[in-house]
């Protein structure tokens, strides 16, 4: 019960509904999608993306100056969905480094925010959002919380809000004193998926560069606890001696995570080798429920 494959299977659902497929059968038309004004947020892409033959209407809009597509290549790396339905995802190659997004009924396609590379082949130039822009790598692992985005960039979580696109940065893993105390490099976050915990006020992260870590974030401080547990009276301890990753072998690569709503909101993780496991927050113990 992989669940990077049903999310794979269902993203794939939506792209085609939405207009995002990557291969379709009608001939490609001379294109001439537009950016009518690379500052704003509502851009969109107004024809038929050349290196596909996609209707390209509900896309947005990649400013390319470059033979090929014309339109932002979405990752399943990066998607989340608002309490609203809007859905929001993250890209790769131009214009840069962002995250875009769509209503429940994929009728256009906006940038949330957006860092632009100016090295690139494109006429977008211009950034969408303010704060933060030291960004090099796409942005993953989207969570919202409340009235604000969170994703992980280069081993740097990001927090973006909703209403504006500005950026700010939360925590940083990818050297030694960065924001936030804790472990750095590919143990320091996962950037397939977040988790916001509300039961303990912490966002999780994990998979992919994180290795076969989770690590729960502070968004107040930036501290990063790998496999923390909570203690009654001195709350988040790391290292607790529980058999933890003794039970979770390899990477926990694309397999989701969620929290046990009853107490003790135990974690629950779908691992890459083909098994669940549950994390006993309060413990560090972990159990093989099915392999």
């Amino acid at each position: 019960m992989r669940n990077h494959i049903t999310l794979t299977a269902w993203l794939a659902t939506l792209a085609l509904a939405g207009g995002c497929a990557e291969e379709a059968a009608p001939a490609a038309t001379a294109d001439t999608a537009t950016a009518t004004d690379t500052a704003t947020a509502t851009d969109t892409a107004t024809a038929t993306d050349t290196a596909t033959g996609t209707d390209a209407a509900t896309l947005c809009p990649n400013g390319s100056t470059l033979p090929g597509k014309k339109v932002v290549q979405m990752v399943p790396e990066a998607f989340a969905m608002d309490a609203a339905g809007n859905f929001y995802f993250g890209y790769i190659n131009m214009p840069g480094r962002g995250v875009v997004k769509f209503p429940k009924d994929f009728s256009k396609c906006e940038f949330l925010t957006m860092v632009p590379d100016l090295n690139q082949s494109t006429t977008m130039k211009t950034a969408i959002g303010s704060g933060y822009d030291s960004i090099q790598f796409q942005m993953r692992a989207l969570e919202i919380n409340g009235d604000k985005l969170y994703a992980v960039a280069d081993t740097k979580l990001i927090e973006v809000d909703l209403a504006t696109g500005a950026r700010k940065m939360v925590s940083n893993a990818k050297e030694m004193g960065g924001l936030g105390a804790g472990p750095i490099n590919a143990e320091g976050l996962g950037d397939r998926w977040s988790k916001w915990d509300p039961y303990r006020k912490v966002l999780w992260t994990h998979g992919i560069s994180g290795g076969n870590g989770a690590i729960a974030v502070d968004l107040t401080s930036g501290d990063r606890t790998t496999w923390p547990s909570w203690h009654p009276g001195m709350g988040i301890l790391g290292g607790c001696g529980g058999t933890g990753l003794a039970l979770i072998p390899g990477y926990l690569s694309y397999g989701g995570m969620i929290i046990d709503p009853d107490p003790p909101h135990n974690l629950y993780f779908a691992h890459d080798l083909f098994s669940v496991v549950k994390y006993e927050v309060k413990t560090g113990n972990a159990y093989i429920l099915s392999l």
